[in-house]
């Protein structure tokens, strides 16, 4: 709770899946899909754009791409839990502050 991921972008293609609590998510530039449930069949909740901010919740899964800069927070009361798979080059670190 109140922790705050600043403005950034991904060196490669990461995928984020929200476990538990609730991640105030902000989009700078490009775009999101939020969807939930299998991969193979997913249902789209939403698409974030530039400007836009959604609350993701448990379930829910992103696909952020190197294009995408974006900044988030915990705003509520509870840990948020977030399953990351990352398509990166080896040594490429997590994310590069914007």
């Amino acid at each position: 709770p109140g922790a705050l991921l600043p403005s950034h972008h991904h060196p490669g293609t990461q995928i984020a899946y929200i476990e538990s609590g609730v991640l105030t998510y902000s989009v700078e530039t490009a775009s999101v899909v939020v969807r939930r449930g299998p991969s193979d069949a997913p249902l789209v909740v939403r698409r974030v754009a530039a400007g836009e901010t959604a609350r993701l919740k448990p379930g829910h899964w992103i696909v952020e791409q190197p294009n995408m800069t974006h900044h988030a927070a915990n705003t509520g009361t509870v840990p948020v839990v977030i399953y990351l798979s990352t398509l990166f080059r080896d040594g490429a670190p997590a994310a590069i502050p914007d």
